[in-house]
């Protein structure tokens, strides 16, 4: 007997009502303040990113000055976020994850420190991320830069 492929599983992630709450429930504590902060410091890294290169262009200059200092950043800033989160650990530290020979007081003051450097490092994100995703739309138009024109050929009235 042939197996019916429109079926759809009900035990799937996908299908399940408990996935959907779930998702609908992180969507709801989304961060809009955050995501607007984000969102708008990318327009304006990515704009004056642009101007900076077109000036380089209109000086004819071969070697772009901007963009090393961009990426210079963006792995300054990603290295100092990865060292100060020490990797991608989303736990905070407590004196039971140290040694047993360091003192109670002594434990709690470097977890606190170390607290605090992944306080610093989720502040650093904020600039991290706008520069990250305007290389990012750089480098797409780079390489799609033609294509993209070509789709969107409608928005622009031909002259």
């Amino acid at each position: 007997m042939p197996r019916n492929k429109n079926k759809k599983k009900k035990n799937s992630l996908v299908y399940s009502p408990e996935s959907v709450a779930e998702v609908r429930k992180k969507l709801k504590s989304l961060n809009k303040r955050r995501l607007l902060t984000i969102l708008l410091s990318t327009i304006a890294v990515f704009a004056v990113y642009e101007a900076l290169l077109s000036l380089e262009a209109a000086k004819g200059m071969s070697f772009s000055i901007a963009t090393a200092v961009m990426f210079s950043a963006v792995t300054a800033l990603t290295m100092a976020v990865i060292f100060l989160n020490h990797g991608f650990s989303k736990k905070d530290f407590t004196p039971d994850m140290l040694r047993e020979d360091v003192p109670a007081d002594e434990a709690q003051k470097i977890c606190d420190k170390l607290n605090s450097h992944r306080a610093i490092a989720k502040k650093l994100m904020l600039v991290l991320t706008p520069l990250m995703l305007a290389l990012l739309l750089d480098i797409i138009g780079l390489f799609y830069g033609d294509t993209l024109s070509n789709i969107f050929r409608f928005l622009v009235p031909a002259s």
